[in-house]
């Protein structure tokens, strides 16, 4: 009944997200195995819509065979993202990924004693960032590395300012604002390390362009 809600949302907090998943998998059968012939009560069926709704907004993976992600699942996920990307910094508005490293965070913050005993130190062996940095702290790797990426996939580094692009892509639906910030610090990043470089050259001295930074850009032919 009601007073069950409460403490199925402790239990599936302590869990994480694959305990949500099979608590899932165990109402969905309750619901089934009534008496043959007995019409489900209406406040049960509810209820187990306001599950759904719950399982949804914290990045449950439904699938047609109730198959859900476990734990070991999301976590291997999760290294083959830092593998392709470097970092474990999944954007929350990604999609199930996201939102399941946005759920490991809050568990970490809120010192979930089970969580921290088993989970977190899996987490920390990954190197796991436990806070979001600001972008503005994006790291110059971080850059460079979106550098090489747009190099590749456009065979030459005249990164568009955000403001040209917004017209064909409004058409398409529109980036997130939170895209548009990222594509922003990133025009600037690029436009600050031409300049930079432009003095440089000039005989000033940087602080950004440390030789080893130089010499990187050069091999993959931002600067010549």
């Amino acid at each position: 009944g009601m007073n069950a809600m409460p403490e199925l949302d402790a239990t599936a907090n302590m869990m994480g997200l694959d305990g949500l998943g099979m608590m899932a998998s165990t109402s969905n059968m309750k619901r089934k195995d009534g008496p043959a012939g007995s019409k489900p009560k209406r406040k049960k069926k509810r209820l187990s819509q306001e599950r759904i709704a719950q399982l949804d907004r914290i990045g449950f993976a439904w699938s047609h065979d109730k198959q859900y992600k476990s734990w070991d699942e999301r976590f291997n996920d999760l290294q083959e993202y830092k593998r392709v990307n470097g970092n474990t910094r999944v954007p929350r508005s990604s999609g199930s990924l996201g939102e399941w490293v946005h759920m490991q965070r809050k568990m970490y913050h809120k010192n979930d004693k089970n969580f921290m005993a088993k989970r977190a130190p899996r987490l920390e062996a990954i190197g796991f960032e436990w806070r979001t940095r600001k972008y503005d702290l994006v790291s110059w790797e971080d850059n460079f590395q979106n550098l090489v990426k747009f190099g590749t996939e456009n065979q030459h580094y005249n990164v568009p300012s955000p403001m040209d692009v917004t017209q064909d892509e409004a058409v398409a639906g529109g980036p997130s604002t939170q895209e548009q910030e990222e594509a922003n610090r990133f025009y600037k990043w690029v436009k600050r390390t031409r300049s930079e470089y432009k003095s440089l050259m000039g005989g000033k001295s940087s602080r950004m362009l440390t030789e080893e930074r130089v010499a990187k850009l050069r091999q993959i032919g931002f600067i010549v």
